[in-house]
């Protein structure tokens, strides 16, 4: 019988809930939270759907402009 992973989650999986719940509860829609955060509809969607390519600076710059507090990222990374 072949053997399942039912622990296996993308490493990323905490920031991206986080992200998306954020841009939820802001107006629902990336085109809304990209111009919040003024990046392009189409890097904030790529961004989005692998939360590992987002650098340092784009993270910072998203928590400041949805008001996420940086402790609520800190504990979204894993390492």
């Amino acid at each position: 019988m072949p053997r399942t992973r039912l622990d296996h989650r993308p490493k990323h999986e905490h920031l991206a809930r986080l992200l998306y719940g954020v841009i939820h509860l802001e107006g629902g829609t990336i085109k809304a939270a990209s111009e919040k955060i003024r990046m392009s509809d189409d890097t904030l969607s790529r961004r989005l759907k692998d939360p590992g390519s987002i650098t340092l600076d784009e993270l910072v710059n998203i928590g400041r402009r949805l008001g996420i507090s940086i402790d609520d990222l800190r504990a979204a990374i894993r390492y």
